[in-house]
């Protein structure tokens, strides 16, 4: 074997000895030690050489799944019921500001109010812009778009 790789055993064998003499949750998987392995290769002999991006975010991804795969399976698996109150008004609050599926019930208050829409039509230069001014301009409260 050159210097600088590790078979996969030569991976394995140090997590296993971790996994029996500390109880890790999580016992070594096939696809783990081809991470680590995979890890080794990449970054030779310096733990801080630059890892092309699409194998970082491989490796990354997969190694975050896996550690909340096994150290938040627990909190996974509880129900909402049981989360502590203020994670639970978080999370609606989050899950409110996402959703927009029901738009007509963003601004019930604003809904309610009654309009008059005036549409000004006619040919250019017709003085259409100048009537709606002149109208608006005589109104309380009303609102101008030119559109």
């Amino acid at each position: 074997m050159t210097q600088g790789t590790q078979s996969s055993d030569e991976v394995l064998l140090p997590r296993r000895e971790l996994s029996i003499r500390f109880g890790l949750r999580t016992p070594p998987t096939e696809e783990s030690v081809r991470r680590e392995a995979h890890l080794r290769l990449l970054l030779g002999a310096s733990p801080l050489a630059p890892i092309p991006a699409d194998d970082a975010h491989d490796l990354l991804l997969t190694a975050f799944a896996e550690f909340c795969a096994s150290n938040l399976a627990d909190e996974l698996r509880k129900p909402r019921s049981l989360m502590a109150a203020d994670d639970l008004t978080a999370r609606d609050l989050m899950t409110a500001a996402a959703d927009l599926t029901a738009p007509q019930t963003w601004y019930p208050s604003a809904r309610a109010m009654r309009r008059r829409v005036v549409y000004h039509c006619g040919p250019t230069n017709s003085g259409k812009t100048h009537n709606a001014l002149a109208s608006f301009s005589a109104a309380v409260g009303d609102l101008f778009s030119n559109a």
